[in-house]
């Protein structure tokens, strides 16, 4: 079990350090803070809700970039649900 759990932190940590440096080299220099404080973020989500939190944080944030552009309220209201179950989960340290 111990292994396992290594396994889904480094795949978690891998995952995060591609996103990072493909942010970095599509991101102009007035960026790269915003998307260096976003990537903490993720890193925080990560560390402690795991790759469910990862995944789910994601998804929200897709399902968000879609209603603002439509201004759907629906999206808006599955946007707000997502943030809803990621924050009421009781989380736990994955490594």
């Amino acid at each position: 079990m111990q292994n396992r759990q290594r396994k889904i932190v480094v795949l978690g940590a891998v995952l995060i350090a591609v996103s990072f440096l493909v942010g970095l080299f599509h991101s102009f220099m007035p960026l790269m803070f915003l998307h260096l404080a976003e990537m903490a973020f993720e890193m925080f989500i990560f560390f402690c809700y795991g790759l469910f939190g990862i995944v789910f944080l994601g998804i929200a944030a897709t399902v968000f970039a879609i209603s603002t552009m439509f201004i759907n309220p629906f999206g808006l209201m599955f946007m707000l649900g997502a943030f809803w179950i990621l924050i009421s989960r009781k989380p736990k340290v994955t490594g």
